[in-house]
């Protein structure tokens, strides 16, 4: 049988109503059918007005490093072209009008080899932007040049260019319109320190003279100063400061010496008469400008994840320098040399996050969770990550027309968070339950006991010295199969403490997430909604979360993609979620965990009021609602030992049906009622009384109930 468990902490959800249609039809479908499938419009109607318009995530170069960035001042656009991930050199060249918007990458008539490490600079005699040098996969170092007028690249016929190199910069002067080939590497791997200057048809070798011998370092960026009308280079090697003058190199002291390593990257921003350094291989985060002969470590209000051989470019139009991609610190796991897969822009003190990988789609817009859209599209690449409402409730997305999901939606609940004596609980995804609290050490709180897991199937927490809080549960506790009504997972429970340690925190539960369109879903891509991983506190575990829920209903559903409601750190089906499919026409080939269930689109009743379940008294005297779950802020005190009798209210649960209740007290936890003793149900007044005997403390109270809808 399936049933569905409710509990005090149970939020509102919303369902959709669909179109009915004649079954007996269904059954007569063939594969001899699927092309008339494929091109008809069947009788499912998501119930979608399109009062949202079309959902379409920006598209974003892929991972890279080692490309070069410049701005367009003739198209008021940014440039992307080149760099490499892995062994792959990317031939690409992507344009953006607003980094928010996403990148397009361009299909130009003229082919310019895949390389890395070259530099780009606007060029003011030909009002084009320049691209000059660098390497391309099979180790070639290059000096051909090539201009970009908006659509397509041009070789310049340059004359006799300068050597060829890698990590160089190119620097510029609006007033003489002079540019500037700045040192690097030549085809031998070896520093080089020239200098070499364009004037719009020739190249001219301005030397190295007066070059000090500490200057023979790798790792340099270089930019035009317009008030000491010079370039000045930056060594993060040798953590000197450069200037290049009348043909003449000489060190230039400063007070503030930026530690980077190598792979940073320096904009000059026109408006402020500064440069911008950011990025590189040893660094923490920090934003550098040199103004006035000066370094100065700026004291940005917000900061991106450290990163180096990103791509870096200063637009007029905008008055911003943005960074592009790289090699970063990973934001979702907190590991290292990951690709930056992402767009930031900069105005003094604010670095802001404009696109990419990370997609946040902001839930507080609907209090139901529910969208209207047109078409949705989530490209390959692309990782929608979910901020929850006020209710938390489900996603639900309705759309009119196609859904394709290349990319990733993530719902997963967040994993366990370190016991720092705070209320650090870790969230469930969007419409799933929090993990429990750890116990704080019983040298300082003088309880050893947790705090249960939230939700219909949260976790039991540790109670006595060092037990570990249990795991979320779904698919045993609640939820039918039909996935009516649609509820995210458990929060695992919290972990005991010892005498001198603290209980780890339990884990988060899965989202819940609904995708029903008038036409066809296609998931080429991941949808996520697996619980989160259990933590550590010193003196146990906290419980994992449970897995969530997926259901996608159209026409029909397409794609060889991933299906994840996993339950915890083992991501295995014993505390898994759901996922449902429901369409005529099914060949969607996704591997799913748990394993799905699959019929034709059926019809869903109304879950505007949903069932749910509140403490409404405790000897007669109110407690919080809804419960916090929490010993240190509790939802009561019994002030001594006894028998107290506890009542529930219920909403839209029928009558007659059994309720139970889980007390959690510094030492023990009760379950109500006891297995010996009768059921416990919903009387004709819609409450249910419960008589417990409590020791003297501090206590949680949750209250479950089961029926079937």
């Amino acid at each position: 049988m399936n049933t569905n468990k409710w509990h005090n902490q149970q939020t509102h959800r919303r369902s959709i109503n669909s179109s009915n249609w004649t079954k007996a039809t269904v059954g007569l479908l063939t594969l001899v059918f699927t092309a008339f499938l494929q091109g008809q419009d069947l009788p499912f109607d998501s119930g979608s007005t399109g009062a949202d318009g079309p959902l379409l995530t920006p598209t974003h170069p892929s991972n890279r490093q080692g490309h070069v960035v410049g701005y367009d001042e003739t198209n008021n656009q940014y440039v992307l072209f080149g760099g490499y991930w892995s062994s792959t050199y990317y031939p690409e060249t992507w344009v953006s009008d607003d980094p928010a918007l996403g990148w397009t990458k361009v299909d130009t008539d003229t082919f310019v080899s895949g390389r890395s490490n070259s530099a780009m600079a606007w060029d003011y005699n030909s009002n084009r932007l320049i691209m000059f040098g660098g390497h391309r996969a099979d180790g070639t170092k290059l000096n051909d040049m090539w201009a970009w007028d908006g659509s397509d690249w041009t070789e310049v016929d340059d004359g006799t260019p300068p050597p060829a190199r890698y990590w160089h910069s190119l620097a510029t002067d609006p007033v003489s319109k002079k540019m500037w080939v700045v040192a690097g590497r030549n085809a031998s791997n070896q520093v080089i320190k020239d200098v070499w200057e364009w004037n719009g048809t020739a190249w001219t070798d301005l030397g190295n003279t007066g070059i000090d011998p500490s200057f023979n370092y790798s790792y340099e960026r270089a930019f035009y100063d317009a008030p000491s009308d010079s370039i000045v280079l930056y060594s993060s090697w040798s953590q000197k400061t450069f200037r290049f003058d009348e043909g003449a190199w000489s060190e230039l002291a400063t007070a503030s010496k930026p530690v980077v390593g190598q792979g940073f990257t320096i904009a000059w921003n026109s408006t402020t008469n500064s440069a911008i350094l950011f990025g590189g291989s040893s660094d923490t985060g920090q934003t550098w400008e040199f103004k006035g002969d000066e370094w100065i470590l700026l004291a940005t209000d917000t900061s991106l994840p450290d990163r180096y051989n990103h791509g870096s470019a200063y637009s007029p139009d905008d008055d911003e320098v943005i960074v592009v991609a790289g090699v970063m610190d990973n934001v979702w796991n907190g590991t290292s040399n990951l690709p930056g897969y992402d767009t930031w822009s900069f105005t003094n003190p604010n670095w802001t996050y404009e696109s990419g990988r990370f997609y946040y789609f902001d839930m507080t817009e609907k209090a139901d969770g529910v969208w209207n859209f047109t078409t949705i599209d989530i490209p390959s690449g692309s990782e929608v990550i979910f901020t929850r409402n006020a209710a938390n409730t489900p996603v639900v997305w309705l759309a009119t027309g196609n859904v394709n999901i290349n990319g990733l939606l993530r719902l997963d609940g967040e994993n366990g968070k370190a016991n720092d004596g705070s209320d650090n609980y870790a969230l469930g995804g969007p419409g799933g339950a929090a993990g429990g609290l750890g116990a704080i050490r019983f040298d300082v709180s003088g309880n050893y006991a947790g705090t249960p897991g939230q939700g219909a199937g949260g976790g039991a927490p540790g109670v006595t010295s060092a037990q570990y809080g249990s795991d979320g549960n779904f698919r045993s506790t609640y939820g039918n199969t039909l996935l009516l009504p649609l509820v995210g997972g458990s929060g695992g429970g919290g972990g005991a403490s010892s005498d001198n340690s603290n209980g780890g925190h339990g884990a988060g539960g899965g989202g819940a997430i609904l995708i029903a369109s008038d036409l066809d879903i296609t998931v080429n891509g991941t949808i996520n909604a697996d619980g989160g991983d259990r933590s550590w506190g010193g003196a146990s575990y906290g419980g994992d979360g449970s897995g969530g829920s997926i259901k996608l209903m159209a026409d029909r559903l397409l794609g060889s993609g991933n299906l994840w409601a996993r339950g915890g750190r083992s991501k295995t089906n014993e505390a898994g979620g759901r996922i449902r499919l429901e369409a005529f026409f099914r060949p969607l080939a996704a591997k799913a965990s748990p394993p799905s269930s699959a019929t034709a689109p059926i019809a869903a009743p109304d879950f505007g009021d949903l069932p749910s379940l509140t403490i409404l008294s405790v000897d007669g005297e109110n407690v919080a609602v809804p419960s916090t779950g929490n010993l240190q802020t509790p939802d009561v005190v019994f002030t001594a030992a006894g028998t107290v009798t506890i009542v529930v209210d219920s909403e839209n649960i029928p009558e007659g049906t059994p309720v139970t209740l889980r007390i959690t007290t510094s030492g023990e936890i009760i379950n109500l009622p006891a297995a010996e003793d009768p059921d416990v149900t919903v009387g004709v007044d819609g409450t249910a009384s419960f008589e417990a005997e409590v020791p003297a403390g501090l206590g949680t109270i949750q209250a479950f109930s089961e029926f079937t809808p």
